[in-house]
């Protein structure tokens, strides 16, 4: 048997959720996954004239939480993140000054910027894309601050 997550929920899941107090909506995602492509959501038979194709289909649960329904959008968001990195072994790198310091690099923003492009490692090299106007603090209105973000290339 093949280790899946849908496996792992209809072998373990009725026993978890004994022991525990769990809410409905993880009730109904277990349940979405452990029916995701079998004959209880029901199916299609597929095949062609010729003979060459046949076969059942079943269903998907299409819940957002089941690995089997969400794959391809998965896989097209990495492939997308893939192609936006660069060819060669590099870190991302953010800074984020402090609060005390962020009237300092309102009125100093060419001296700040000047101290981080220069590579922290020898014969290392950095370059910086953007710098953010406003940081997001969770819970509170958009405040002035400063992120930088960069990244440092690995050279030989």
């Amino acid at each position: 048997m093949q280790a899946t997550l849908q496996a792992l929920f209809q072998r373990d899941f009725a026993a978890y959720a004994r022991a525990r107090r769990l809410p409905l909506h993880l009730h109904q995602a277990a349940r979405a996954i452990m029916r995701c492509r079998t004959s209880a959501l029901g199916g299609h038979v597929v095949g062609c004239s010729a003979g060459h194709v046949a076969g059942v289909w079943y269903n998907s649960c299409r819940h957002r939480s089941c690995p089997q329904c969400s794959k391809l959008q998965i896989d097209r968001w990495l492939a997308g993140w893939r192609e936006r990195l660069l060819p060669c072994a590099h870190y991302h790198v953010v800074f984020t000054l402090p609060h005390e310091l962020l009237d300092l690099w309102q009125t100093n923003r060419k001296l700040f910027v000047s101290g981080q492009n220069r590579p922290s490692l020898p014969g290392g090299a950095f370059c910086t894309s953007r710098s953010a106007s406003a940081a997001r603090p969770f819970g509170r209105a958009i405040q002035k601050g400063s992120h930088r973000r960069g990244c440092e290339l690995l050279l030989p």
